[in-house]
């Protein structure tokens, strides 16, 4: 089961999430605003969670929409009316901040990767490359670990999470999928540089 609810495979989550729009960030902006929603409607009438759950979805309705005007260079747009006083509001909550907030990006093992309904995902990662998928905890797992100590950074992201390796192969690790033992040499074609 993934954090997020599902209960396929890593693998199968990753190739449908990069599939969609061929662009992660907009994959998880749309699941996102989708599991708010939900939340939102679940709520019933507990009024406090109500008005939490519908801040944050007006919160992204504003970046959204300052992202699509920035990206036509529509400076004005995102500095007048409504949506400028949303991100005047917002920018401000930000800089009087007391609290980090979680992010849904960072850079581990000279990659970038961005976590989609619980699962951390490569940006790299293409839904045609080959993948091996390693339980996590397993034998595997350490052995991975042991031999190249150099990713554990992208391990300590969590049990679900792509990474594409040197050679070009999406690593997947999974807590209820993957192989569970792998030998010294599959390890290392895993991180042969590719040509």
């Amino acid at each position: 089961m993934l954090p997020g609810g599902g209960s396929q495979p890593v693998t199968r989550f990753a190739q449908e999430m990069r599939g969609k729009d061929d662009d992660l960030g907009l994959s998880r902006g749309k699941l996102e605003e989708k599991q708010l929603r939900k939340l939102a409607d679940g709520l019933g009438e507990r009024e406090a969670d109500k008005k939490a759950l519908y801040s944050a979805i007006i919160q992204k309705e504003a970046y959204d929409q300052a992202n699509e005007a920035l990206k036509r260079r529509d400076l004005r747009g995102v500095q007048t009316e409504k949506l400028g006083v949303e991100l005047s509001i917002q920018m401000n909550n930000l800089r009087n901040q007391n609290r980090l907030s979680n992010t849904a990006l960072r850079q581990v093992a000279g990659r970038n990767c961005l976590e989609i309904g619980g699962v951390w995902i490569d940006e790299a990662f293409n839904a045609k490359m080959p993948t091996l998928a390693v339980q996590a905890q397993s034998d595997a797992y350490f052995r991975l670990l042991e031999r190249h100590p150099e990713i554990k950074p992208v391990l300590q992201l969590g049990n679900y999470l792509v990474w594409v390796a040197p050679s070009g192969t999406a690593l997947v690790i999974d807590a209820n999928d993957g192989k569970k033992d792998l030998t010294y040499a599959e390890i290392d074609k895993l991180f042969e540089a590719k040509k």
